[in-house]
């Protein structure tokens, strides 16, 4: 993976993490916490296809699209069935989930749906991580990014993703390592 890459893929991770952190347990803040996955997956799966091929969550749904997502990974051909009911539990299967219920992602509930996203990211993340962090949990792999971003600025000190960013100034400091 290119560090170019992989600096975009954490921004977008991190940005996630920080939504959901910053949010309180409310309704409207819920629905505005997938409504964020979805967009960060649909920019992720596109980023890893080249192309625009997912616009919305029915796209997300669409287990043939995972099954593309799937194949740009392990960069391997894979039957496309074409099929929900073959498609999700094959993918599921191939990415070595044996908790998400794949009736509940062919139904469309959303938190399936993300659910099943979450593990195509962290199957990405076990197949192209640097190899010293394939075995690290990608939250934990993150946060750790974010230290070493930070520990040029003395008046930030990263150590978790609530309180570290909650006045914004770390996620700052993150932006302005790329400029």
């Amino acid at each position: 993976m290119k560090a170019r890459d992989s600096a975009h893929f954490f921004c977008a991770v991190l940005s996630e993490s920080l939504q959901i952190s910053l949010c309180s347990r409310g309704r409207a803040q819920i629905n505005e916490k997938y409504e964020l996955q979805e967009q960060v997956f649909i920019r992720w799966a596109n980023h890893r296809l080249g192309t625009e091929r997912l616009t919305d969550y029915k796209s997300l749904q669409d287990g043939s699209n995972a099954i593309f997502v799937y194949q740009a990974i392990v960069g391997q051909a894979m039957a496309v069935l074409g099929n929900p009911a073959d498609d999700w539990p094959n993918i599921l299967q191939y990415v070595g989930d044996t908790k998400i219920n794949a009736q509940e992602v062919m139904e469309g509930q959303q938190k399936s749906v993300l659910a099943a996203w979450w593990q195509l990211v962290q199957f990405f993340w076990k197949n192209h991580a640097p190899m010293q962090l394939r075995e690290e949990k990608l939250s934990e792999a993150i946060k750790q990014w974010c230290i070493e971003v930070t520990k040029a600025y003395e008046e930030i000190d990263v150590y978790d993703f609530t309180s570290s960013f909650r006045d914004g100034h770390a996620f700052n400091y993150l932006i302005h390592s790329y400029e």
